[in-house]
């Protein structure tokens, strides 16, 4: 997107720069779909959206740096917007259990990562680079009041500071029908989970769940870099009601199309926060079955059925449950005045606000 020269924006118009960590779109998840989604709801609030280039771009020409995760090499440029009076929002997209931390990585990484966690809880003002990204911040914009218990927890930052921006949801997910996927695959009536294959996503547990189940399964998604083993694993131990199909494109009609075709979609993942497909399948009218870790139940609250992500046996218990529920009117309601794109985006454009971006 071409920017005009500054002296020419409209008075009205924040003009803002996204920026992530510079591997953050080799395995595309939600964070990565926030950023896009934002990118092209926002300019309906008069805001002017640009991918910021470190090649070409100067901080001083634009009004708001949005930084989507604390990851460490986002630190750079936090502190050079600061330096520069520019001010800095952050979605910190972070929230971990002691049980995603311990499952949600492969074995020999386990011990580490525990210790680390505990570290965090029991000194959150120890120094890191991702404390110094949250505390450099203007705003915080975490997804849950969940999210901000957590970040307040864990790395002592105040609750001033944090201002709650929902995940979202397309409107014309709502329209979407499942012709096209079966079309494409020949499936139909299967139990759906998309998304990144890791630990953390926990689609092992979801397999051996399914030897429980008389209805099939469909994972849909490609393995994160470096969990190919996780993945394979899983394919070894998935019962002949599985199939596994590769992730599609960003903004590709089959995977909502898959939604449709779908009876049911499951969320077993250790930490859900609170999972993006949720919410696009929640307002296709499909039952969900979704994980207790993290502030899922801010979202669904009594609309879905609840799983333990450690159990196969929970896991399989709640598809059962949720085919036998059915779809919530109330949560397709529920989606429609809070969670679409466009909400989030106006909800987005206060918090450039309350951050010094733009007069209000």
């Amino acid at each position: 997107m071409d920017f005009q020269p500054r002296d020419r924006r409209r008075e009205e118009t924040v003009r803002v720069a996204f920026f992530t960590y510079p591997s953050a779109f080799q395995n595309i998840g939600g964070g990565e779909v926030l950023m896009m989604k934002l990118a092209r709801f926002l300019p309906g609030e008069d805001v002017e959206v640009k991918f910021f280039d470190i090649w070409k771009d100067r901080l001083a020409d634009f009004d708001v740096l949005h930084i989507f995760s604390c990851q460490k090499e986002c630190l750079g440029l936090v502190e050079n917007a600061r330096a520069s009076k520019v001010p800095v929002v952050v979605h910190p997209i972070a929230f971990e259990t002691w049980s995603s931390v311990w499952h949600g990585v492969m074995p020999d990484a386990r011990i580490a990562s525990l210790i680390r966690f505990a570290a965090k809880k029991m000194a959150p003002r120890i120094s890191s680079d991702r404390r110094r990204v949250l505390m450099r911040a203007n705003l915080l914009f975490p997804n849950s009041e969940k999210e901000a218990a957590y970040l307040e927890r864990h790395f002592a930052v105040d609750r001033q500071k944090m201002f709650v921006v929902p995940n979202g949801v397309d409107a014309e997910a709502e329209q979407a029908s499942g012709a096209l996927f079966t079309s494409r695959t020949g499936l139909k009536d299967f139990v759906l989970c998309a998304g990144r294959v890791e630990p953390r996503k926990n689609q092992k547990n979801l397999v051996l769940a399914a030897r429980d189940l008389q209805t099939n399964v469909v994972v849909l998604g490609d393995p994160v870099k470096g969990y190919e083993s996780y993945y394979r694993e899983c394919r070894r131990l998935a019962p002949g009601n599985v199939t596994f199909l590769p992730s599609y494109p960003f903004g590709a009609p089959e995977l909502y199309s898959a939604y449709a075709a779908a009876v049911a979609l499951v969320l077993p993942a250790f930490v859900e926060t609170p999972g993006l497909v949720g919410l696009e399948a929640g307002l296709i009218g499909k039952p969900l079955a979704v994980t207790n870790g993290g502030p899922t139940r801010e979202y669904y609250d009594r609309d879905v059925v609840y799983l333990n992500p450690a159990s196969p046996a929970s896991i399989a218990q709640a598809i059962r449950a949720a085919l036998r529920k059915g779809p919530s009117d109330s949560l397709r309601r529920k989606i429609r005045e809070k969670y679409l794109w466009s909400k989030v985006a106006a909800r987005v454009r206060e918090g450039y606000e309350r951050a010094g971006g733009v007069s209000a």
